[in-house]
């Protein structure tokens, strides 16, 4: 092998490692903006990452994987001899001899005759070449200053590793399998209103998702509990608005529906039809009447739209445009209030439906939260708190009745006062009196 090139050999072997380190360094660099921005999203949008990525201090492995990656290819690449010369030059201030030399060993080894001056140049070059100490050259172009920006970055890292995510740390999938399927099995139930089961489907959804957080968990039970005790004092409220109408017949309807009679809530609709959809002439009640009763199905209506009966309160609307005009047709006030009376038996009627939901409610949510390892009430995270929005007034006792029941009535569809409901488990009794008293 010609000395020339056995001599830059050996500067060829340093520059290619100092090169490769400077490739390496800058892509650990790129793999630290990367770990920022998954950073970022760990601590601002947990929910957008897998469960794996969400171990704090993950983010750094995109540093240790940028600066192998390139490495690695910086070596791969190689280092040519003229790269080597040029660089011998620059940091042995030769003045591009050797880079020279070896372009005329070049020629040379092509046919071109060398002349004695090239001859002269080559044997300089070559001395030059072997006097060189590969370790002793400043062959490094980038190194430090490279150096210096990534320990920067690797020190924000890791104290970024330490800032909690928003939305807390991930939820076990199996965990929120559990409390998703508990969920699921409250979702079944007929008697949900659609709020309560959306918000049940959305949790669900939720829990169902990788990468579920502790606190998008937390927030989506308790909207839960929250949804079912606004149906709740929905349907409280719309008993209440139509037992003040005044009109003897709607109250009965009401008491009928809370008490689960289809039949008996049918037939005070009929009778209430008869009197408000007929003239006052033939029998028919008052307009002034009429106006009140209209008034109360407005209030009724307004309540169950808050409380998101969607169905009841259409029909509430259609029965009080249906009642309110100077000439009501018969016909159509009977048809509406015959709707009516079975809309108010399926919100109204039954245990379960006449405590609005609840009692299922929060003991299904109170076991999903038990899985999730959190506080089994859900009461914290409401703005007015939960056994106000249950229907329970501040400072009194619990209020679970619905409509005007008779005390003692058969079929009734509420509880006594201050009494827990019969579906809740012993062990949950302790988180239902929240909600419910005694």
């Amino acid at each position: 092998m010609d000395r020339l090139l056995h001599a830059l050999g050996r500067v060829r072997r340093r520059l290619l490692a100092v090169r490769a380190l400077e490739a390496g360094l800058a892509g650990a660099i790129g793999g630290s903006a990367l770990a920022a921005v998954a950073t970022l999203l760990r601590v601002l949008q947990p929910q957008a990452m897998p469960v794996a990525a969400a171990w704090p201090h993950a983010p750094l492995v995109l540093v240790a994987f940028g600066f192998a990656a390139a490495f690695v290819v910086r070596l791969a690449a190689g280092v040519s001899p003229g790269e080597a010369a040029r660089a011998a030059d620059r940091a042995a201030g030769l003045k591009e001899r050797l880079a020279t030399a070896l372009e005329v060993r070049d020629r040379a080894a092509a046919g071109a005759r060398p002349g004695g001056l090239d001859d002269r140049l080559l044997t300089q070059a070559r001395a030059a070449a072997e006097a060189l100490d590969p370790a002793r050259l400043a062959l490094a172009r980038t190194a430090g200053r490279r150096t210096r920006i990534l320990l920067v970055a690797v020190l924000v890292l890791v104290a970024g590793g330490f800032v909690p995510s928003a939305g807390g740390p991930p939820v076990g999938p199996e965990a929120a399998g559990r409390a998703a399927e508990t969920l699921k099995r409250v979702a079944d139930r007929a008697a949900l209103a659609p709020a309560v089961r959306q918000a049940v489907e959305k949790a669900v959804a939720l829990l169902q998702q990788p990468g579920a957080r502790r606190q998008a968990a937390d927030q989506a039970t308790a909207r839960v509990v929250q949804a079912a005790a606004d149906a709740r004092q929905a349907r409280r409220g719309v008993s209440d608005a139509l037992a003040a109408s005044g009109d003897a017949d709607v109250r009965e309807m009401v008491r009928a529906a809370g008490q689960g009679s289809a039949g008996g809530a049918a037939a005070a609709a009929e009778k209430a039809a008869r009197r408000l959809g007929s003239p006052p002439g033939a029998g028919g009640a008052p307009l002034a009447e009429r106006e009140r009763v209209a008034d109360s199905l407005d209030a009724a209506f307004a309540r169950a739209a808050a409380g998101g009966l969607e169905d009841l309160a259409g029909r509430l609307r259609t029965a009080a445009d249906a009642v309110r005009p100077e000439a009501p047709r018969p016909d159509e006030v009977e048809r509406v209030m015959t709707g009516l009376a079975a809309a108010l038996t399926a919100a109204l009627g039954g245990t379960e439906a006449a405590s609005g939901g609840v009692a299922a409610i929060v003991e299904a949510v109170a076991e999903a939260r038990r899985a999730l390892g959190l506080p089994a009430s859900a009461a914290g995270h409401t703005p007015d708190g939960l056994g106000a929005a249950a229907g329970r007034p501040a400072g009194g006792a619990p209020t679970v009745g619905v409509g005007p029941a008779e005390p003692g009535a058969a079929g009734g569809g509420a509880e006594p006062d201050g009494a827990l409901p019969r579906e809740v488990r012993p062990e949950d009794r302790d988180v239902v009196r929240r909600y419910f008293g005694g």
